[in-house]
């Protein structure tokens, strides 16, 4: 942590925080209308420690036909 700088501390946070809070924010009048509306937010340390490779993975995850 202590080689973590403040701006990228602060981009990562906007980035996990910040966009789940933005997204409900729009979400939330849209469910109200309905009977019954979940919201489920998933995170992860990706983010701060990422693997080789992972962005790789992700594309072809995104493109899978299965």
């Amino acid at each position: 942590m202590h080689e973590l700088t403040d701006e990228i501390w602060n981009m990562h946070f906007d980035l996990n925080v910040g966009a789940a809070m933005r997204l409900c924010r729009r979400a939330i009048p849209e469910l109200k209308k309905r009977p019954v509306g979940r919201i489920v937010n998933i995170g992860s340390a990706v983010t701060l420690r990422s693997s080789p490779g992972l962005a790789v993975i992700r594309q072809v995850s995104m493109h899978s036909k299965d």
